[in-house]
């Protein structure tokens, strides 16, 4: 079956003390041949999982801090490792993708009109590493009519890969929170962070047949491990100052919160909050197949789409909704009460 969705998550690797560390890229790709039926089994998985250990979370769409934040790390380590083996089977195509620099050969990249240490470069790579991991893995597999998942990412400035991943029929869809809104991003997220720990565990360096006969150790039937260095920098660099427009490749709908701007650091009281509030609008997002963004008036209104979801939570974000349609965005608004009650 032709691959149909890829999804994709990075995080930093770091090994080594301080004053001696070693630091790459790491991300995960997954593609999904059968989407749908996986969706059907990760629910199940995560509903069961909440029902053995009575959970109460609206939600079905976990990621590996979630977890973490739930069980003890032991306990964690087998809840992730009994995932891989139900989920991560023959239908399932698992890519592992790094880049580091050898920096004696490369102690300096040209980014835009100055040169920059590569080692700095690295870790502002990092940044946008999610979607160099997908790039590389469309490139590589030649891939076509293709959707790439992906979680949102601090604005940067466009690459050649940016440019790439987005021909060939494919599309780019980020997802704000996806990895805790998005059941495909949930398991890159996953998956990478239980790679990163057996990794760690077992005192794996970062080497491609070390990595793939790990991947073949646990029972990964179909898995590539990918390397970006020194011969991938034309093309993962930024080549000019325009940045990635967020709206151009936002999901639609993204869930947008108005909050009620009466408290200080409220999204953090919010998703803090004992009535679960952030839970029941992440489950909402996941319910709409779309992402989670508290609104930030003062550079948000160049990322709000059409058929994008507003929910206000008090007496001053209905008034902020209703502004908002009287200026013409064409949204649909709903009370947090709303959203609660679909899940009561």
């Amino acid at each position: 079956m032709p691959i149909e969705i890829i999804a994709s998550d990075n995080k930093e690797f770091k090994r080594g003390r301080a004053g001696n560390t070693f630091r790459a890229c790491i991300g995960t790709t997954i593609s999904f041949e059968n989407p749908d039926r996986f969706e059907s089994r990760y629910k199940n998985f995560f509903e069961e999982l909440k029902e053995e250990y009575s959970i109460d979370n609206p939600r079905y769409v976990f990621k590996s801090y979630d977890l973490k934040s739930i069980f003890p790390f032991d306990e964690y380590i087998e809840i992730v490792e009994r995932f891989v083996d139900e989920l991560i089977n023959s239908s399932i195509h698992v890519n592992f993708v790094f880049a580091s620099f050898n920096t004696q050969k490369m102690p300096e990249v040209r980014y835009l009109t100055k040169n920059m240490p590569a080692l700095k470069f690295l870790r502002k790579l990092n940044d946008y590493f999610t979607y160099i991991s997908a790039w590389k893995v469309v490139k590589e597999a030649n891939l076509k009519l293709v959707e790439a998942y992906m979680d949102s990412f601090n604005e940067v400035e466009k690459t050649r890969a940016w440019d790439e991943i987005n021909r060939n029929g494919n599309t780019v869809k980020i997802f704000p929170k996806g990895d805790q809104c998005i059941t495909f991003i949930a398991t890159a997220d996953i998956f990478l962070d239980y790679i990163d720990n057996l990794m760690k565990k077992r005192n794996i360096r970062l080497d491609m047949g070390k990595v793939h006969d790990l991947l073949s150790d646990i029972g990964i039937e179909k898995a590539s491990v990918f390397y970006c260095g020194n011969r991938e920098i034309y093309d993962i660099v930024p080549d000019k100052e325009t940045k990635i427009p967020p709206k151009e490749n936002y999901v639609v709908p993204v869930v947008r919160v108005i909050k009620e701007g009466i408290i200080d650091k409220e999204k953090d009281w919010i998703e803090k909050s004992p009535s679960k509030i952030h839970q029941y609008l992440l489950r909402y997002a996941s319910d709409l197949k779309g992402g989670l963004e508290y609104i930030d008036f003062s550079k948000d209104a160049r990322k709000i789409n059409e058929g994008d979801h507003l929910v206000y939570l008090g007496p001053n974000g209905e008034r902020i909704a209703k502004y908002l349609e009287k200026l013409g965005y064409v949204v649909n608004i709903s009370s947090i009460d709303e959203v609660i009650e679909k899940y009561k």
